[in-house]
């Protein structure tokens, strides 16, 4: 492990502006540490891109400074590169760290960059883009585009206010839902495709889903009541919600979901495009560092 070299990547508008404000101490902590490591300092995606690219070609594992969305806006180069990807959390969200056993702690985190084992999990795409974490529709478009907007709300706290907004704006849709070719017609809140349990900051929307078993785990919310989509809220968090009526969750390895254009599908944090959406998995294509 010790001729392990990092290309040290720093979103600096991630966490609003977190990420610039850790490089220092970040820098101290990997000299301290004696790793081989340098850092760039992106000032947009197009340059992260290139300079994750560069990285690979020197033998360097990318080490992605940010939050989930950062992450997302590296996969394709270093999935197309075979590069490796290593976290260092500094989002709002950090919900992949958390499903890898990351610690949310910056500078704990580091010492994976030296201590931590290699694995292959699984790449999720979306018409073509990848994510790792969950793509969805529906409520979901509109609570992620209210936390997107928000300017005075730091951490994950954002993503729980702006669910509670959406929930007295939204008024359930219809999707068309096709899993592995089987069809399916869903009115509802949201229909949400899982490659890993947590989106949202800690919500274990699909508390069985797995980086690693080669499935996408397809969560439906029904057409229930506010008040008992309030009272899911705290299981939610816990992932016990997939008892309580109006959820349902299927498998599969491809998926197709049609609903109102105006109902933009999010994957990790992000926009990615209007339905239709189609959504289908790589196992074990992207190589990360977690714990021992």
């Amino acid at each position: 492990m010790d001729n392990r070299k990092f290309c040290v990547l720093v979103n600096p508008i991630a966490g609003r502006g977190r990420a610039l404000s850790l490089v220092n101490k970040i820098e101290k902590y990997l000299q301290k540490h004696a790793i081989n490591f340098h850092t760039h300092i992106t000032k947009n995606i197009q340059e992260a891109k290139e300079a994750a690219l560069a990285g690979i070609k020197r033998n360097e594992i990318i080490a992605s400074v940010g939050g989930d969305g950062t992450v997302r806006a590296l996969l394709a180069v270093i999935y197309e590169n075979q590069g490796t990807l290593a976290l260092i959390p500094a989002g709002r969200g950090n919900d992949l760290a958390r499903v890898l056993k990351i610690p949310l702690h910056p500078l704990r985190a580091c010492q994976l960059l030296v201590r931590g084992k290699i694995i292959k999990i699984d790449l999720a795409k979306v018409n073509g883009q990848p994510f790792l974490g969950i793509c969805s529709l529906g409520f979901d478009s509109l609570a992620n585009d209210i936390a997107n907007r928000a300017r005075f709300i730091k951490g994950p706290a954002v993503y729980l206010m702006s669910g509670l907004q959406a929930l007295f704006k939204f008024k359930p849709i219809s999707f068309k839902v096709q899993i592995d070719n089987v069809d399916i017609d869903h009115l509802g809140y949201t229909v949400a495709v899982a490659n890993a349990p947590y989106y949202g900051g800690g919500i274990k929307l699909a508390p069985n889903a797995s980086l690693q078993d080669g499935l996408l785990d397809i969560v439906m919310v029904s057409d229930i009541s506010k008040w008992r989509a309030l009272t899911a809220i705290p299981h939610l968090f816990k992932g016990t919600h997939l008892d309580l009526p109006g959820f349902k969750v299927l498998q599969g390895k491809q998926v197709t979901i049609n609903a109102p254009q105006q109902y933009l599908a999010y994957a990790d944090g992000d926009a990615i495009c209007s339905p239709p959406v189609k959504i289908s998995l790589i196992p074990s294509a992207l190589s990360v560092i977690v714990p021992q």
